[in-house]
């Protein structure tokens, strides 16, 4: 009997090792996802902004890249929006 109970806590101790190790690789890969992301937004951007040049070349007054919304905090976009993609469907 004591020895189940030997190899039920070595069982347990291994899981434990487990998920801190899979818990630390996550915890490592997060900054380079982060940045992955970023840079992703930083070209998705460039492109958007390419594309709104184009199609608002004609109206006076028009500022590229420049936001409508009166907010001077930067927030990330919620959904990546890639322009090309999706437009791209619709022609």
């Amino acid at each position: 009997m004591t020895y189940g109970w030997v190899m039920v806590r070595r069982g347990m101790d291994q899981r434990e090792q487990d998920r801190e190790e899979k818990r630390r690789a996550r915890l490592a890969l997060v900054p380079t996802l982060v940045a992955e992301r970023d840079r992703r937004t930083v070209q998705y951007q460039e492109e958007w902004d390419r594309m709104e040049a184009k199609v608002m070349a004609d109206v006076p007054g028009w500022e590229v890249g420049r936001s409508v919304y009166k907010t001077v905090n930067y927030m990330p976009p919620v959904n990546q929006f890639h322009p090309m993609t999706r437009l791209a469907a619709y022609h």
